[in-house]
């Protein structure tokens, strides 16, 4: 009996370690893939950084650009107003003096001279007119562009930005999973250990109460087999073994047996048998151990109902945050994909109106070309 519980024990304790080892594996892995993913979670935070900060600084690069080129082609503007007007000045002026002077002998006639003078104005106003035009249009041409290639840049900003946005869910979805998925394992690895010491709770009851139910059994077969000490002894009666004489004939005393009853003391007291007495004790230990193994029992269903319950909680709560993971995947990869489609559009908007820039340009150029060339071609007409 001894033996068997020594064993009893030293099985569940080596089921303990066994099952307390399999706990801090589960402990340790489950901290190494959660370092791996807060890692690779880091990691794409700084990568995302990076790759914004790229664009970002193309977009300042293209303002500052814009800029700059806005700048110059507004100088040239300045430039060519201002050069057009000196040159219509002097050709006014030149007008004004021809009409002011008198006529000279042998020399063009005045008409001639003036609607020279006046057509080379009128050439001056045109062609500063189709420069002035042609500077407009580039300008626009400039800004619209810049525009453009501002779109572009922000666009990429911003899809760079949802993209690592997408990439960051998933990777904080992924470590939240490993933490529930790790908890889950740590829930199982710690309710197998609880069925397992309340298990050997059980074993250590029945071995404990077997021992004490053979220990009683055994009192019971070696008080059956004893002689019992009432029959095995005849106490004699005091009365009848002694007699009295009476010491003085003169006297009559009464005689003692007649004055004094004793009353036997087998008959007097009552004795419980002592096999009765074991096997009440052996009845008494069969019940209790009944009822220690009762209680350990319902402790071992206790523990495997409250294990299988947390490990439903846990899992449960594993697929709503793979649920709500996917979710916000699904909200990040369509907003993504809007501000491409946005971004497409105010890309097309955009080269539409650079294109609708260039036609306006051409037309006003060839207005104002086909103008001067007119102009041009009446001044023979007007010299003759």
């Amino acid at each position: 009996d001894g033996f068997t519980n020594d064993l009893t024990v030293s099985h569940s304790y080596t089921l303990c370690t066994l099952s307390h080892s399999l706990t801090l594996y589960i402990v340790s892995h489950s901290l190494t893939l959660y370092i791996v993913s807060h890692s690779l979670t880091l990691y794409i935070v700084s990568h995302s950084l990076t790759l914004y900060i790229v664009p970002h600084s193309l977009t300042l690069y293209i303002v500052s650009h814009s800029l700059t080129l806005y700048i110059v082609s507004h100088s040239l503007n300045l430039y060519i107003v201002s050069h057009s007007l000196t040159l219509y000045i002097v050709s006014h002026s030149l007008t004004l003096y021809i009409c002011h002077t008198p006529q000279p002998v042998h020399s063009v006639t005045l008409p001639h001279l003036y609607i020279v003078s006046h057509s080379l104005t009128l050439y001056i106003v045109s062609h500063s007119l189709t420069l002035c035009i042609v500077s407009h249009s580039l300008t626009l041409y400039i800004v619209s562009h810049s525009l453009t290639l501002y779109i572009v840049s922000h666009s990429l900003t911003l899809y760079i930005c949802l993209h690592s946005l997408t990439l960051y869910i998933v990777s904080h979805s992924l470590t939240l999973y490993i933490v529930l998925h790790s908890l889950t394992l740590y829930i199982v690895s710690h309710s197998l250990t609880l069925y397992i010491v309340s298990h050997s709770l059980t074993l250590y009851i029945v071995s404990h109460s077997l021992t004490l139910y053979i220990v009683s059994h055994s009192l019971t077969l070696y008080i059956c087999h004893i002689p019992h000490p009432v029959h095995s002894v005849t106490f004699p009666h005091p009365v009848h073994s002694v007699t009295f004489p009476h010491p003085v004939h003169s006297v009559t005393l009464p005689h003692p047996v007649h004055s004094v009853t004793f009353p036997h003391p087998v008959h007097s007291v009552t004795f419980p048998h002592p096999v009765h007495m074991s096997h009440s004790l052996t009845l008494y230990i069969v019940s209790h151990s009944l009822t220690l193994y009762i209680v350990s029992h319902s402790l071992t269903l206790y523990i495997v109902s409250h294990s299988l319950t947390l490990y439903i909680v846990s899992h449960s709560l594993n697929l709503y945050i793979v649920s709500h993971s996917l979710t916000l995947y699904i909200v990040s990869h369509s907003l993504t994909l809007y501000i491409v489609s946005h971004s497409l559009t105010l890309y097309i908007v955009s080269h539409s109106l650079n294109l609708y820039i260039v036609s306006h340009f051409l037309t006003l150029y060839i207005v104002s070309h086909s103008l001067t060339l007119y102009i041009v071609s009446q001044l023979p007409t007007c010299l003759t």
